[in-house]
């Protein structure tokens, strides 16, 4: 459990990552629409609202 949760973390430091440098990079709001519609990317912040609830 320890370890899945460390992994999930890991994953989802990694998406927050990538998502601050597309940020920054200016991604146009369709590549970004993409992005949030992305089931890793809903699933890593579905996981993150239940280990800090």
């Amino acid at each position: 459990m320890r370890l899945k949760c460390f992994v999930l973390m890991d994953g989802l430091r990694i998406s927050v990552a990538l998502l601050v440098d597309s940020l920054e990079r200016g991604l146009s709001s369709l590549q970004m629409q993409i992005l949030m519609r992305s089931p890793l990317f809903l699933l890593m912040v579905q996981s993150l609202l239940v280990l800090t609830r």
